[in-house]
């Protein structure tokens, strides 16, 4: 299972949309800003990366992004400094997901015993706080996992153009 490890955060602008079409307030488009977690896929397999990097291909582009050899995920939920990630399969595309298993197994401790509530509290901090910042600003260094440079049918994959390169970290 590939690991991926929190780098930074930043603002996002985007475009408030109802039914697709964009939100006017006095002519002007109504805009939000909301904060996004960018991680880096580390501890993965030659092969997870592979299918990661396929993962984020769509027939509309290529939504596949490295920085100094390390392989990004966005997501605009916190998801803990460092987190096991999981692939799956959805209407035949791969997909990525954070297995939050251990955060949700401890929050279902505290809501059904709530005497447990400040142990389980102190153990979900301990899951979202493990691993600490990836620093990317260094280039990686021999023996680090590598996306392998094959080339992808972006045709093939019958996937919507135009999907949002967040869609499976916030799913």
């Amino acid at each position: 299972m590939a690991r991926i490890q929190f780098i930074n955060s930043y603002p996002k602008v985007t475009v408030q949309t109802r039914n697709g079409v964009p939100v006017l307030e006095n002519g002007q488009l109504v805009k939000t800003v909301k904060t996004m977690f960018r991680y880096g896929v580390i501890d993965a397999t030659p092969q997870e990366l592979a299918l990661y990097k396929r993962s984020k291909v769509t027939e509309g582009g290529d939504y596949y992004r490295e920085e100094n050899g390390v392989p990004l995920w966005h997501s605009s939920d916190f998801k803990g400094f460092q987190c096991t990630i999981r692939s799956y399969e959805k209407d035949g595309q791969i997909r990525f997901a954070v297995d939050s298993s251990m955060v949700d197994a401890y929050t279902a401790i505290a809501e059904k015993n709530p005497q447990l509530a400040g142990a389980m509290s102190d153990l979900i901090a301990g899951e979202l706080l493990a691993g600490g910042r990836l620093d990317i600003d260094k280039p990686k260094t021999d023996g680090s996992p590598k996306v392998e440079e094959a080339p992808i049918d972006n045709a093939s994959d019958g996937l919507e153009s135009g999907a949002d390169e967040n869609a499976e970290s916030e799913s």
